[in-house]
């Protein structure tokens, strides 16, 4: 009786060679699918992880912008004539608006559920 280690007397050396070049693609499929499937929960956990950190640190960036707006805005108003001064402030103030609504956009979004593969998505790429 033949084992699988034996080759088949039936089959020629190609067939045998054809086989194995199958039985890696096979094997590679398998490994491709598993990385892909790791990529993307990699690329999922960094979106959310882009997301808490804006949200956490953005309205931060917004109140910052806020407070460098009113003390332009403050030596604007010590310095009436200096238009550099006031253009100053006024950017200040453009970015501070800016912020703010970035900051307000952020936190209406709904947070997202942290992205796990279910053991079956796992399992049907092995098969």
């Amino acid at each position: 009786m033949l084992d699988s280690h034996t080759p088949n007397l039936k089959t020629s050396p190609e067939e045998r060679e054809l086989d194995k070049k199958r039985k890696e693609l096979a094997d590679l499929e398998i490994e491709l699918a598993d990385r892909e499937l790791e990529l993307a929960t990699l690329k999922a956990e960094l979106n959310q992880f882009e997301n808490r950190y804006l949200r956490i640190v953005g309205w931060r960036y917004a109140e910052l912008d806020k407070i460098n707006a009113q003390i332009a805005e403050t030596q604007a108003r010590l310095k009436p004539e200096d238009k550099g001064a006031r253009r100053q402030a006024e950017q200040y103030r453009q970015q501070a608006e800016e912020s703010a609504q970035e900051s307000k956009a952020l936190e209406e979004l709904p947070a997202k559920a942290k992205f796990k593969p279910t053991d079956e998505l796992k399992n049907s790429i092995e098969k």
